[in-house]
């Protein structure tokens, strides 16, 4: 028996707006003392703080700057926000 739930939305996030959202979540569960953190919600942040390059606001400017752009879609503009290639090599890798 698998348990699904439904989803209501899905919006593509940056790793910094990932970040900022999983810092709200982790003050909230740290000022409920029953509430413990589940394992994958700290493997989240600990990831999110790893990758975050950026800070919120400067990756929404060059999501805007490269949605701008023709050739990129909406999913490869995240792509690139939250990898950072490089050289154009990189770049093409996406």
């Amino acid at each position: 028996m698998t348990i699904f739930k439904e989803k209501v939305d899905e919006e593509y996030l940056t790793v910094a707006e990932t970040k900022e959202i999983l810092e709200e979540i982790e003050v909230e569960r740290a000022a409920d003392e029953e509430r413990e953190m589940r394992y994958e919600l700290s493997r989240a942040i600990e990831h999110v703080n790893r990758f975050a390059v950026l800070d919120p606001e400067e990756s929404r400017e060059f999501l805007a700057q490269l949605l701008e752009l023709e050739k990129v879609d909406e999913k490869t503009a995240y792509k690139i926000v939250d990898l950072r290639p490089r050289d154009r090599d990189e770049l093409r890798a996406l």
